[in-house]
């Protein structure tokens, strides 16, 4: 993409751990490290109320058999459809006491310096509502700036393990979510480059002028487009008509 930074992001609405009841650590946690992905979950939770709900996932991994977690696996939690209200992501896992994220438990062996982000539901039979989404690339797009995150490092849990998580619906977002976040944040140095390139039968064409995008649509001249495919071009300027006669005449 050439040379670029990423556009500041405000930092979305988040409820604290105090808010939604969070049981302490049963163990020691691990600063998380420099940050380099973010895994995007679904939790395949009941529906309950959202509170009551991140603490169901709380209690479930810290009772998981035989292997319990010390705390909830997942840093952040985003609502589902039916709850979204402009205060709909959750602070998951416990911090470190300096303030910094402490290691997940989401991937199994790939959990260091890799937030992870989980939606409430299930994804493989619930459709991923525009609500959700919008949240969850307010959520990316501040993680992505904080912790300068590749947009390619926005990965699915499916990507590491044999799993179906997060879901078909979800997973079928994740493209878009990330060009999204790519419009959202990247700001280029100098300005965009907007040159299209043109092959005919296999042979690149240089035009004069350049063949550019304009709102989405390739624009170029007709004459050496045409002639490149051997046809005849003729301007009638009062009438202001292209003529292309593909005999050569």
């Amino acid at each position: 993409m050439g040379n670029f930074h990423y556009l500041p992001q405000k930092r979305p609405f988040i409820w604290e751990r105090k808010a939604w009841g969070a049981s302490d650590p049963t163990g020691y946690l691990y600063p998380l490290g420099t940050v380099e992905q973010i895994t995007i979950h679904h939790t395949v939770s009941a529906a309950k109320p959202p509170f009551e709900e991140v603490k169901s996932v709380q209690r479930y991994h810290m009772q998981k058999e035989p292997d319990p977690f010390f705390d909830i696996g997942y840093h952040f939690l985003v609502d589902r459809a039916a709850s979204i209200d402009g205060r709909d992501i959750y602070e998951g896992r416990q911090r470190q006491s300096n303030g910094v994220l402490s290691q997940g438990a989401h991937v199994a062996g790939r959990n260091q310096g890799n937030i992870g982000v989980a939606v409430l539901g299930n994804y493989e039979d619930e459709p991923f509502s525009e609500g959700q989404r919008r949240v969850l690339v307010d959520l990316l797009a501040w993680l992505c700036y904080l912790y300068s995150v590749p947009f390619s490092e926005i990965r699915a849990h499916r990507d590491f393990s044999p799993t179906s998580c997060p879901g078909r619906h979800l997973y079928t977002e994740l493209d878009g979510i990330r060009q999204e976040l790519v419009d959202r944040l990247v700001a280029r140095e100098g300005p965009p480059d907007r040159t299209v390139n043109i092959v005919v039968n296999g042979q690149p064409l240089n035009l004069e002028p350049q063949a550019v995008l304009v709102n989405g649509t390739a624009v170029a001249p007709v004459r050496p487009l045409a002639e490149a495919q051997g046809a005849h071009v003729r301007w009638n300027a009062s009438t202001r008509t292209v003529y292309l006669d593909s005999n050569g005449k």
